[in-house]
Order: structure tokens, then sequence, then C-alpha cells
């Protein structure tokens, strides 16, 4: 009986430490956003903001033409783009990829049309800074990569007629961020005023709870349960023969 009371208590801890093993994984997961600007968006015009999960994302100009598809952003005049935080916490998150598009309605040269997107770290310290202009060379680099993907952006066609190893205006590109964007406190966006720049689809991720709070309960919870009240009950059994 001793043999058999000891085998089950063994038992009973090690279930107890894959219980809190369990509880202390649980709690964390990656969550990810991907703010389109279709729903949810307050104060549409020039200078407005949006609140999308958590992310402040301001100043805003929302418009629904030439976007990846829908709904996005543009410079609210003079070339202000949106900069990026956590709205009421101090969690710090990666950027991944956004889309953008450059209508290029002004500037007599490329370098009048562009804009630069720039992640800082916890202590608001500029970590990495990408200028995209017209007539950059697309494709892989160290930091990101970029292809073309139209939506409505533009086809490259007509008057924008584009190379595919260039950025072209009225065209849209998809830009994936390597790892100098990741845990940042904050993501800026600035244009010069002639780069008519459109952003969409800004897509991020974070450490978090993913049931708002609820711990899921452990597989292993019931055999500790089962465990732990059968030991008692040989325990008893054993006081009571004595």
């Amino acid at each position: 009986m001793k043999t058999l009371k000891n085998k089950l208590l063994a038992g009973a801890a090690s279930t107890a430490v894959l219980f809190f093993v369990s509880v202390a994984g649980a709690s964390a997961a990656t969550l990810s956003t991907e703010i389109t600007f279709e729903d949810g968006v307050v104060s549409p015009n020039a200078n407005g903001s949006v609140v999308w999960d958590g992310y402040l994302v301001e100043p805003t100009n929302i418009t629904s033409g030439q976007c990846e598809s829908g709904d996005c952003t543009l410079e609210s005049g003079n070339g202000p783009l949106p900069v990026i935080t956590r709205q009421s916490d101090s969690v710090l998150f990666d950027f991944k990829s956004f889309w953008f598009s450059m209508q290029g309605k002004g500037g007599t040269t490329d370098a009048q049309n562009s804009f630069y997107v720039e992640g800082f770290d916890e202590n608001n310290i500029s970590v990495k800074k990408i200028t995209f202009t017209l007539s950059d060379a697309i494709g892989v680099f160290t930091d990101y990569t970029i292809v073309q993907k139209t939506g409505e952006g533009g086809t490259g066609t007509g008057d924008s007629a584009c190379e595919n190893d260039k950025i072209c205006k009225s065209v849209g590109y998809a830009v994936t961020l390597g790892s100098a964007f990741e845990n940042l406190s904050r993501v800026e966006f600035l244009a010069t005023e002639t780069a008519n720049t459109r952003l969409d689809s800004m897509l991020f991720e974070r450490e978090g709870d993913p049931g708002g709070g609820v711990i899921p309960l452990p597989a292993g919870l019931p055999l500790l349960l089962t465990a732990v009240g059968i030991g008692g009950l040989i325990g008893r059994r054993k006081r009571k023969s004595a």
C-alpha cells in the first residue's frame, strides 16, 4: 500500500509541475493586427485619428481611391503621414508589413516624391529609417523586401507606365520589413508634400493574452485532482487502521 501511495503522490507531483508550466505558457501568445482603415475609423478628415485593436494611428486623412482596397490613409497636408503607437499600454510590437502608392502629382524631380518609415525603441530612440523614392529599385534588401502589388493603386500602364524593377507613380507596392522593425514603441511615416503618398494594410504583431485574461484549463488538471484525492483517501484509511 505504501508503494502505491508513493507512486500516486509522485504522479500528482509530476502533474502539478506540468499544470503550472501549462498555466505559465498559456497566458502569452503572438497577436496579429492588420490595420486596413475600413471599419471603426473615426475623424476621417485631415488630422483625424484611428484606434484599431489598441493601436493609435494619427494623423489620418482617409480616402477611398487608389488604395490597396477600399479605404486607406494619405498625406494630411504638408506631408504628415501617421504615427503609430499603443493607445493605453506600453506593450512593444513588431511592424511586419504595409502597402503604399505614391501618386506623385507634384514636384519636378523623383527626389521630391518620397516618404520614409522609421521605428523607435522603448526609449523612443530611432532604430531604423527607410526612405522610398520614385525610381528607387525594388526587390530584396537587407532590412526589407518590396514587390509590386497593384490593387487599386495602379497597373503601371498609360501615363504611369512602370518597369518591374523600380518604384513608379500610381503603382501599389507591398513592403515586408525585417528584424530592425521589431520590439518597437512607435512607428512614424513622413512624406514630402508632393509625394501624394497612400498607405494601407499595416500589419503588426505583439505578445499578449489571447483570451482576454482567461487562462485555458490544462489537460492534466483533472488527473492532478484525482491523484491528490486518492492520495488523501489512502492517508485517512491508514490513520484509521492505526
